[in-house]
């Protein structure tokens, strides 16, 4: 199972339907703040987050993510984020996520990177 976050419902919208195509049970989030409140009680496999979001953005996320009871803590995350410099990436990482997919979408890049996550979360 994918978790998408994004505060933008296209974007949820479009990145739900590649991903469901793929073949990933896909659920969506509006938020950070509702993506916590549905890691508290859902086990999925991935998430993927856009970074730039009001309120809480990815990196807030991913921190508050990180200090979840496990299993939710160790979910591969994959950031999505129009930033797409060295350090932007750097940053990303040094944050929890395992993998930067940088905007506008590459859809097979992002499915390929959900797949390899997905993967990780099986070992």
């Amino acid at each position: 199972e994918v978790m998408i976050v994004d505060d933008e419902a296209d974007a949820r919208h479009l990145i739900r339907h590649m991903l469901e195509r793929a073949g990933a049970t896909v659920h969506a989030a509006p938020s950070a703040i509702a993506a916590l409140d549905e890691l508290r009680v859902r086990h999925v496999d991935v998430l993927v987050s856009d970074i730039g979001m009001p309120d809480l953005d990815g990196y807030a996320l991913i921190a508050r993510v990180r200090e979840l009871p496990s299993p939710a803590a160790t979910v591969p995350a994959i950031a999505l984020t129009a930033y797409a410099r060295p350090e932007d990436k750097e940053k990303a990482f040094g944050a929890g996520y395992c993998a930067h997919v940088a905007k506008p979408l590459d859809m097979d890049e992002l499915i390929g990177a959900v797949a390899t996550a997905a993967s990780r979360a099986e070992d």
